[in-house]
């Protein structure tokens, strides 16, 4: 029994320092998640802001098109009255040109849109291209959401199409990783 003196020390020395590896190792791994919880937020929040923006793109472009339908029919309109009322009047345009062309300017007009929705959180849409197809235009467009710290673009397509004579509607096909979505947007 002599010989176990400082044997309780060594052995409260060892659990200590198991304790304590233990310790750290277990809040090493909290910190960790927090981190990887913290980006996989701004990931989220910064997609939210893209889908956001898409939204508004939407809006806007749907906006557009009623502006249009309704400015080319009255310059359809006009045209006619002018050509009652004079024997050398100019043509009268043709529907579908017509409001494609209105469209389209209206779209050009606003190639580039920047949102601040809270704090440092914004969205930024920017126009990549517009095709004009028979039955009616393609806009495609990007919708990038920026947080502090994070990116997100996502990239989007617009079909304005015709439903019916002198009808126009839109067809939206969003790409979101790997979702896609269609919607009517006027009768």
């Amino acid at each position: 029994m002599k010989n176990e003196k400082g044997y309780a020390l060594v052995l409260v020395l060892l659990i200590i320092t198991i304790t304590f590896t233990f310790a750290i190792s277990l809040s090493g791994m909290a910190l960790s998640a927090r981190k990887q919880f913290n980006k996989t937020d701004e990931i989220n929040r910064a997609t939210d802001l893209a889908e956001m923006g898409v939204a508004h793109y939407e809006a806007l472009l749907n906006n557009f098109v009623k502006d249009a339908l309704s400015e080319t029919k009255d310059a359809i309109q006009k045209a006619e009255e002018e050509a009652k009322n004079k024997n050398h009047a100019p043509p009268i345009p043709d529907f579908d040109q017509l409001l494609k062309s209105t469209i389209v300017s209206k779209v050009y007009s606003v190639n580039k849109i920047s949102e601040n929705v809270k704090e440092s959180n914004t969205y930024q849409i920017d126009l990549i291209s517009i095709k004009t197809e028979s039955e009616g235009l393609n806009v495609s467009f990007t919708s990038t959401g920026i947080t502090e710290n994070e990116p997100k673009t996502l990239t989007g397509s617009i079909a304005i199409q015709k439903q019916h004579q002198s009808q126009f509607s839109q067809v939206v096909k969003r790409r979101c990783q790997k979702n896609l979505v269609k919607s009517s947007l006027l009768p």
